[in-house]
């Protein structure tokens, strides 16, 4: 029979007062309606001096996933700043999909904003046109105080391999994510500002987009979606290859996958799928296989990243 034992309290690690404030100040910079925030509007105004484009952002999603999952929705290639706010002791995470760094960088440097066809990882100068932009909206923190005295925003690194980050945070520790959909000029992209913190615990409540009335331009949204059709194709494993070697690739041949999501089980495929639309560059869907068939895929929806 199981026994019930008392939960011992004096256990719980111990946080003070400023660093629970400072946590919940963080989360106010993101309100659930970016338009109204004059910090947000100081961002694009920000970014449309550099790009001489109209720059719209919007908040579209609020996540609580643990560490482990946000590493494994990272996607390759990657850019992700990592920031240090004292004195918070967690590291905060700022990944930029490559496809909007590449117009950031563009625009910046006098271009249209084009973006490569094989999203090719960014240049040393590029990288640090990259970093001036982002410095240069970390100095913006300083016009908005938290009302907890000076706090110190520190840009640590660029990491482009979430490797890189996966040693400076406990794994199932929570984390707040917030999906940011940044329009510079006519291109779109995505940037995720990761909180990895437990007192961010019951905040995001009162964030998450889903609570607030569906809008005009939601509509507008759903109206230009609903006659597109895009193809979507089901990503089992994946493995790194040299171009010489998948130039010589022929019919028949063997290929081993170094990490593979999905296994053949005794109904069929069980485990996790990656689902892609199109080349898959922009992000993706990861879901659970439910059920299989040789014609089909019966798919959960998990995450999107």
């Amino acid at each position: 029979m199981p026994t019930v034992k008392p939960f011992q309290f004096e256990n719980l690690k111990r946080y003070t007062k400023k660093q629970v404030e400072l946590s919940q100040a963080l989360l106010s910079f993101l309100p659930q309606d970016l338009e109204t925030s004059a910090f947000v509007r100081v961002v694009a105004q920000q970014l449309e001096k550099y790009t001489r484009q109209k720059v719209d952002i919007e908040l579209t999603a609020v996540r609580e996933p643990s560490f482990s999952q946000y590493l494994r929705s990272i996607p390759d290639p990657t850019l992700i700043f990592v920031l240090e706010a004292f004195p918070l002791t967690q590291s905060l995470f700022l990944q930029i999909d490559v496809g909007l760094a590449h117009v950031l960088v563009d625009c910046t440097l006098g271009g249209k904003g084009d973006i490569p066809v094989d999203l090719k990882s960014l240049t040393p100068i590029e990288e640090g046109v990259l970093k001036f932009i982002q410095l240069k909206i970390l100095s913006l923190l300083s016009q908005y105080p938290l009302g907890l005295g000076e706090v110190q925003f520190r840009m640590a690194r660029l990491a482009t391999d979430r490797n890189e980050i996966e040693p400076l945070n406990d794994p199932e520790e929570n984390l707040a994510l917030l999906s940011i959909q940044v329009t510079v000029g006519k291109k779109a992209g995505f940037i995720r500002i990761a909180l990895p913190n437990p007192l961010v615990d019951g905040l995001l409540q009162g964030l998450a987009p889903a609570q607030r009335p569906l809008t005009s331009k939601d509509f507008q949204r759903l109206q230009g979606l609903m006659d597109v059709k895009l193809p979507i194709w089901i990503e089992l494993g994946r493995l790194d290859i040299k171009q010489q070697d998948f130039s010589q690739l022929q019919v028949g041949d063997v290929v081993l996958i170094d990490e593979v999501f999905a296994q053949i089980g005794e109904t069929g495929v069980v485990g996790e799928v990656v689902l892609r639309v199109k080349e898959g560059v922009g992000g993706g869907i990861r879901g659970e296989v439910l059920a299989s068939s040789p014609q089909t895929l019966e798919v959960r929806v998990d995450d999107f990243f």
